[in-house]
């Protein structure tokens, strides 16, 4: 059974590489990882994009910033 992982991204870069490392040494092999990133910096997109792109089981979500929203 193939199940989903959701993590949420808001210019956290830094951190993800220890939950990058930590999924990818999980023994169940059927999933898939949803990265959903709350508009963070480009340089941030970027690192987290990089990170995951030799594993197609990761996939990058972007969300675009709302003009006039915090």
């Amino acid at each position: 059974m193939k199940f989903s992982i959701l993590i949420a991204h808001y210019n956290n870069a830094h951190f993800f590489k220890d939950c990058f490392e930590s999924i990818l040494q999980q023994t169940y092999t059927d999933w898939e990882a949803v990265i959903l990133d709350d508009a963070s910096s480009e340089e941030e997109k970027k690192l987290v994009q990089e990170i995951i792109s030799k594993d197609k089981r990761f996939k990058f979500l972007k969300m675009k910033k709302i003009p006039g929203s915090v």
